[in-house]
């Protein structure tokens, strides 16, 4: 052709946009690959439910916390947790025991969300996960279980997980469906965005919505956007700073809680003895948004795969 040069090959022309497109693939898988260890780490790091409900095997975990709040008011609470693959499964089905139940979890908030009773010291939780799908982007289980309290109320759960990447940010959607006795049928939708800031920086946005036939209204969803920034001060001490705000939607959009709080949590032993202390903030709409000050002392101990390295 007139003008082009004698040396040139419309097929290698073609051969590097292929090898362009293949190194932009393999550099987005590293940096998707590089985002999910760095997450796995500061989850298991900070006890997170998120990394024990989808990557470990067998685990249990035990927490006894104390919380100071203005006023001298103190109080203690202690939760376990106690995941054991069945046998002959090939880690299909595992049985479930814990103290405590994520059907009102608002991460880490102190304050449980409108109409929702606090759970008792002596209510056990009892399940089978059917582990129905797990690969690295996908995850389905089914949980019925048992409250074991007086009266036994059964309960069903299904959770659904897809995680994917937008431009240098992992995200990840969770859609559970839930029944329980008392409450009905119930939904929780949650949207997590994972971002590496620095080399011991993690930044993570999370929005939700849950409600259940009882305790909302038709139309109402108990919203909540938060952030977070997490940063490895060194081998045995992780921090993280948060701030939430939560609200509903009917009768129209509102904002209900605000907290913002700082969490220094440290390796005392081994990697699965960890102490952790909490400092926060609360602004509630019936306390009229004034600030009310609480502080934290946490020390758990964690049994499971070990992601922290």
């Amino acid at each position: 052709m007139p003008g082009e040069s004698p040396d040139f090959n419309p097929q290698e022309g073609n051969l590097e946009r292929i090898g362009r497109a293949y190194a932009t693939t393999l550099r987005h898988q590293e940096l998707s690959r590089a985002i999910d260890s760095f997450s796995r780490r500061i989850d298991s790091f900070f006890g997170d439910d998120r990394l024990y409900d989808e990557i470990t095997e067998t685990y249990a975990s035990f927490n006894l916390s104390g919380l100071y709040q203005r006023g001298g008011e103190l109080s203690t609470e202690t939760r376990f947790r106690l995941r054991l693959d069945l046998p002959r499964t090939e880690n299909r089905i595992k049985l479930r025991l814990e103290s405590e139940d994520d059907e009102y979890d608002d991460e880490n908030s102190t304050s449980s969300p409108p109409g929702a009773e606090p759970p008792e010291d002596n209510d056990i939780n009892a399940s089978l996960q059917f582990i129905l799908q797990e690969t690295r982007n996908w995850s389905i289980s089914l949980s019925p279980g048992v409250k074991l309290n007086a009266p036994l109320e059964p309960y069903a759960k299904l959770r659904l997980r897809r995680n994917f990447d937008l431009f240098s940010w992992r995200l990840r959607f969770v859609q559970a469906f839930e029944w329980y006795e008392s409450t009905g049928y119930g939904s929780k939708s949650t949207l997590y965005f994972d971002r590496i800031i620095s080399e011991r920086g993690l930044l993570r946005l999370t929005s939700e919505a849950y409600r259940n036939q009882e305790g909302y209204s038709p139309n109402d969803f108990r919203v909540s956007q938060k952030i977070r920034l997490f940063y490895v001060l060194n081998e045995q001490v992780r921090l993280s700073t948060e701030l939430a705000i939560i609200g509903h939607t009917q009768p129209n959009w509102h904002q209900d809680h605000s907290f913002f709080n700082i969490r220094a949590r440290r390796n005392i032993h081994q990697d699965f003895v960890f102490l952790e202390l909490k400092p926060q903030i609360d602004f509630q709409r019936d306390n009229g948004f004034h600030g009310e000050t609480s502080v934290m002392l946490s020390l758990e101990i964690l049994f499971g795969a070990d992601y922290t390295r």
